[in-house]
């Protein structure tokens, strides 16, 4: 384009096609893009910080509680539901379970599954 400091204002500027192409192009990719507001980037990636902690304390609360509990009611029977699943995969039953009151699951290969699931888990119909 020519010096245009000195040109007078009113007089027709002259582009090229490739010039004109080039200034349309950009206009239309900057339209595109959406407006990110920096106040708003702040508040989320403030968000996300706060959520990470809430989810870290969540799980260390979790761990604690499921670490805590006996796993074992006061007449010295089991709390845990075991279920016989079936593993396609590996075409064989595991016996799992969870306990009844932190929600800790077990599964064979776990430290104190044996002892565990040695257990008895009580008669039937009782509920603490």
């Amino acid at each position: 384009m020519p010096n245009q400091q000195n040109a007078d204002v009113n007089a027709p500027v002259q582009l090229t096609a490739l010039e004109l192409t080039k200034i349309i192009s950009e206009a239309v990719e900057a339209a595109k893009k959406p407006y990110l507001d920096p106040i708003i980037e702040q508040r989320k990636i403030k968000a996300r910080e706060t959520m990470r902690l809430q989810r870290e304390e969540s799980l260390a609360d979790e761990a604690a509680t499921q670490n805590a509990c006996p796993h074992v009611r006061d007449d010295n029977t089991s709390t845990i539901a075991w279920i016989n699943n079936y593993h396609r995969s590996l075409k064989e039953y595991h016996r799992e379970g969870f306990c009844q009151r932190c929600g800790k699951p077990f599964k064979p290969g776990d430290i104190n599954y044996a002892h565990f699931a040695s257990i008895p888990t009580g008669r039937g119909g009782i509920v603490n």
